[in-house]
Order: C-alpha cells, then structure tokens, then sequence
C-alpha cells in the first residue's frame, strides 16, 4: 500500500472573500482544497496565472446621470481627441462595441 504524501498551503484573507467565494465553491460541487488544487494544477499546465491579471475598465459616461458640467467636461474631451487625431472609422467602432457586448453577454 502506497501513502500520497501532500503539502499544506495556508493563506489569510477576510472571512466575507472566504465565504462567498466558498457559496460559489459550493454551486460547482467543489471543496476549497479541490478549488486551489485546480488553480493550481492550472498554474502548472499555463506556466502562468490562467487568466489576464488587470486593473478593470472605467465605467462608460453614463450622460443620462451626468450634470451639465460634466456633460460639457465629456463633450470637450471627445472634441479635443477628434482635433488631435484620435479618430477611427465607424465601422471599425462599431465591430469593436459588438466584440466588447459579445463579452458582456457572455459574463452575464
């Protein structure tokens, strides 16, 4: 008979992250043990962390919430990037909104 030896791994974090990151553990029939081996495991076969680490996007201007300042503020930027240039076609626009809202739809 054959013992597999293992190791521990230890890590802190606050109880909220632990518990609700446990609940989505829970809904996919997995342990936390199970859970770090896979990260793990996944680290191994990427040689890398197995998704983009990066800061997220910062919200769209919302113009139907905004005051007239900064409507003003966010019409000035548009036309300042446009006088220097900063100008694609639309269909080139509107294939990268479509990819961006493929990816939303998918997350969701």
């Amino acid at each position: 008979m054959s013992v597999t030896r293992t190791a521990t791994v230890r890590a802190r974090m606050s109880p909220e992250l632990k518990e609700s990151v446990e609940e989505v553990f829970s809904l996919l029939g997995l342990t936390s043990s199970q859970a770090i081996v896979l990260f793990y495991k996944q680290i191994q076969l990427h040689k890398g962390l197995p998704f983009a680490v990066r800061l997220p996007h910062p919200p769209i201007p919302d113009m139907a919430t905004m005051g007239g300042d900064e409507f003003d503020a966010e019409l000035s930027k548009g036309y300042a990037a446009a006088m220097a240039g900063d100008v694609r076609p639309a269909s080139e626009a509107r294939a990268a909104l479509h990819g961006k809202q493929a990816s939303w739809t998918a997350l969701s």
